[in-house]
Formats: C-alpha cells, sequence, structure tokens
C-alpha cells in the first residue's frame, strides 16, 4: 500500500511560500521598464507571471498596449534586443527587491511542519535564476524554512509551463510516480505545470498574484488553468490533502 500513498508537496516561491502578493517580481519588472524609458502598469506585470524571467520580459513587450508605448517613445517596435537589455537590467534590480520580500505567508511554516509530519518530501519550483534563489533560500532558513529541493528553470529543460522542473524534483526526491505528488502555486501557470507533470494542483487565490482580483474570477482562473482545488492560502491546504489521500486510496488520480 506505501505506493498509494502521497510522497511530495511541491511548492512555487513567490507568492506561495513568501511575499505576500508576489510584489518582488512585480516591482523589479516596474523598475526595469521604467529604466528603459517605460512605463507598464501592475496588471501588464502580472500577466505572464510564473514563467522564467527573461520570457516574461518579452511577453510584456508583446502586449499590443506596451508596444504603442515603446512606439512613442523610440519610435520603432520593440526588438529581441531590447528584451535581452531590459532582462539583464530586471536581474540585479530582482536580487535588490527581493531582500526585503522574503517573509513567509502566514500558515506555510506550520504547513511544512504538517506535512514533513506526515513523512512528505517538500519540493520547491521557481520563475527566479539560480543567483537569486541563493538569496531567497538563506533567508528563508533563518525563518525556519528549508525544502528539501529546489529546481530553477537553468536546472531543467526550461520553466513553466513544461513539467521539467518537477520531473527533476521528483528524480532527486525519490518520488516514483507524478501522481503521488501534489504541486501548490499561485497562477495559471503554476496549475499548467503541475498537470502537465501528472501531479495534484492546489492552487491560492487570497496570498499570490491573484490576491487583488474578485475571489470568483480568481477562482475559475486557477481551475481553467488545470487546479483540482483551489483555496485561499496555506492555512486551507490541510484538509485538501487529506481529501487527496482519501481519494488515492479509493484508486484516483489526478
Amino acid at each position: 500500500m506505501q505506493r498509494e500513498t502521497l510522497h511530495t508537496v511541491i511548492f512555487d516561491w513567490a507568492g506561495t511560500t513568501l511575499d505576500k502578493g508576489s510584489m518582488a517580481p512585480i516591482l523589479a519588472l516596474l523598475e526595469a521598464f521604467r529604466r528603459y524609458g517605460i512605463e507598464i502598469t501592475v496588471e501588464e506585470a502580472r500577466g505572464p507571471m510564473g514563467i522564467k524571467k527573461d520570457e516574461h520580459v518579452r511577453a510584456i513587450l508583446a502586449l499590443p498596449s506596451v508596444i504603442e508605448r515603446f512606439e512613442n517613445k523610440h519610435l520603432r517596435s520593440p526588438s529581441e534586443s531590447d528584451a535581452v537589455q531590459i532582462y539583464a537590467a530586471l536581474e540585479p534590480i530582482i536580487d535588490e527587491v527581493v531582500l526585503d520580500r522574503t517573509a513567509l505567508i502566514p500558515g506555510h511554516w506550520e504547513l511544512v511542519l504538517w506535512l514533513r509530519q506526515r513523512n512528505l518530501q517538500i519540493g520547491s519550483t521557481t520563475g527566479y535564476t539560480r543567483n537569486t534563489m541563493s538569496t531567497v533560500l538563506a533567508l528563508a532558513a533563518k525563518q525556519g524554512y528549508q525544502p528539501d529541493c529546489c529546481i530553477t528553470p537553468s536546472e531543467a529543460r526550461g520553466g513553466r509551463p513544461a513539467p521539467w522542473m518537477i520531473w527533476q524534483n521528483l528524480e532527486q526526491l525519490g518520488c516514483d510516480a507524478a501522481w503521488r505528488c501534489i504541486k501548490i502555486g499561485d497562477t495559471e501557470v503554476d496549475m499548467e505545470e503541475g498537470r502537465r507533470a501528472g501531479c495534484w494542483c492546489i492552487g491560492y487565490t487570497h496570498c499570490g498574484n491573484l490576491h487583488d482580483l474578485d475571489p470568483a474570477l480568481a477562482r475559475d482562473l486557477l481551475l481553467n488553468a488545470g487546479a483540482h482545488f483551489v483555496v485561499e492560502g496555506p492555512w486551507q491546504v490541510k484538509e485538501i490533502v487529506q481529501e487527496i489521500e482519501a481519494m488515492m486510496a479509493e484508486g484516483e488520480r489526478p
């Protein structure tokens, strides 16, 4: 029966584990574009949240509203060279901003303690670089949180929504089947990543990227992206884990 039980829970970072509201990436993106002479809105910055940061920059530059502003400022359309330059400016800004945005989300530490008491492994995936995560991991450890595994896009075949980072977590943590894993995140692309990997997926509405949306809309966005369950935040996850375990005992799979 051991193979029928949960083995691993994989968390996203910003907006799921720490940085309530997922503000560090937003503030960094706003500043990077501002330094390039382009003002973007919080909504434009949030849209592609969860993917690799270089791809995130490209996605913002491809928005019609941003293209219009860019053309008005620079008298030409944005190019790949512009994306490269903005991303180059973004990375050091992120490393600076995250220093003030690493407080664990209320309830996360208690949830992880409860999961560990159930002998579950704790993994993580992110859109941040390894350099940024080195800082984030150290600051999280000072608060008592140390996942068993953390994979960044450069250490896999790519970032979300592809499943590579999750599968690398599973390999390193010794989880022999993706359906023995739960992926938890606060973005649509987190849910897509988990679904493609074959995991159970839990989405957060109140503490991450969707926190300023109408709760019903946020719930629908996550469900449409593949979430099996949607909750407000870590304080509601224990009941879902127990529900998933009961479903697995009856032979259900994600």
